[in-house]
């Protein structure tokens, strides 16, 4: 549900960074682990 997520975000704005700074945390604690 990538889609809906896009959605909410581009309405928001401030939630398209919030997903991309979690995304990119939880990645990099994913990779670092």
């Amino acid at each position: 549900t990538t889609d809906d997520q896009i959605t909410i975000a581009d309405l928001t704005g401030v939630a398209v960074q919030d997903i991309q700074i979690a995304k990119a945390v939880f990645e990099a604690l994913h990779k670092g682990t």
